[in-house]
């Protein structure tokens, strides 16, 4: 077996989580579900932090599975199960990852990217020679179809969904007239093109956005999001502890109102259905500075928590 490279993704929040399982979770063992494995960086400081710890991590990236079971399992055995699949699989289908527990005491997502899939020249840097975005590389779907064969109105939806703004209709029309594109540093370009009026205002490049709105699209990010969301009632066990952690305001927004509609009073049927926990982050927890100085990807992250009666 070919030795992968150690990851060289560094998680964010990590102190944070640690708090927050430390107040909950400290004095008994637990379950935990490691929605996006990623580097492992989360999972090795929980299992470091509490000995009696168990979690079960997936990811639908099988290089980052791959170099989970190579350089962290080993540290852990028993106590660390990894599975190749996306997180709503194996949060929902209770077959899917071997001997999991009915009920998760923890359950951890971060719907951020790692940053050895930007370096994996996989189509998400700027400067890559394709354009594929796939974090699974079993999935049909890829940036390549979405970019040279989706309609107008079809680009367009993705893009707005996503959270582009200002001058969509442009550069759709850019990127349709252009075709085919068949690396990054084309879309790139365009990207570049169409918004350098917009440049010098923007705190970030104008790219960014497209690039994640095309991600999300061909990853069905947003899709596998409210899925979990919906079924988080059914796999958490009592005072179970969610948590999130958000790097795009559209996601937030779904995981807040999720949060904020499962701690108050519901009503089905005109019959009363009580709370079914308590939002531990009405306002959420952003890295420190000197996180954020020591690493610039966790500057838009935000951390949600909620924990079950």
């Amino acid at each position: 077996m070919t030795t992968l490279e150690a990851s060289r993704h560094r998680p964010v929040l990590v102190n944070e989580i640690i708090s927050l399982l430390g107040e909950h979770k400290s004095d008994i063992p637990f379950t935990m579900f490691d929605g996006t494995f990623g580097g492992g960086g989360h999972s090795r400081a929980i299992l470091e932090n509490f000995p009696s710890g168990k979690i079960y991590a997936v990811d639908k990236d099988k290089i980052a599975i791959n170099r989970g079971l190579e350089k962290i399992k080993p540290c852990f055995n028993d106590r660390l199960h990894l599975t190749h699949c996306s997180f709503r699989d194996g949060f929902i289908n209770r077959d899917m990852i071997v001997n999991s527990p009915d009920d998760f005491d923890c359950a951890l997502f971060d719907l951020g990217m790692s940053t050895d899939q930007i370096y994996g020249e996989r189509g998400f840097s700027f400067q890559d020679d394709c354009l594929d975005m796939r974090m699974n590389a079993e999935d049909l779907l890829t940036a390549d179809a979405v970019v040279n064969e989706y309609s107008f109105a079809d680009l367009k939806r993705v893009l707005a969904r996503g959270g582009v703004t200002g001058q969509v209709s442009i550069l759709v029309n850019a990127i349709i007239n252009a075709r085919p594109l068949k690396s990054a540093r084309l879309l790139f370009d365009i990207c570049e093109r169409v918004n350098r009026s917009r440049r010098k205002n923007a705190p970030n490049n104008p790219a960014s956005a497209v690039f994640q709105a095309i991600r999300i699209e061909v990853n069905g990010e947003f899709d596998e999001l409210r899925a979990v969301l919906d079924y988080l009632p059914q796999r958490m066990a009592p005072d179970g502890l969610v948590m999130f952690i958000c790097f795009h305001s559209l996601e937030d927004k779904l995981v807040t109102a999720k949060m904020r509609e499962m701690r108050e009073d519901r009503f089905r049927f005109d019959e009363p259905r009580p709370p079914l926990g308590k939002l531990l982050t009405p306002k959420g927890i952003k890295p420190t500075p000197e996180e954020v100085a020591e690493n610039s990807a966790s500057r838009s992250s935000i951390l949600r928590a909620f924990k079950f009666f």
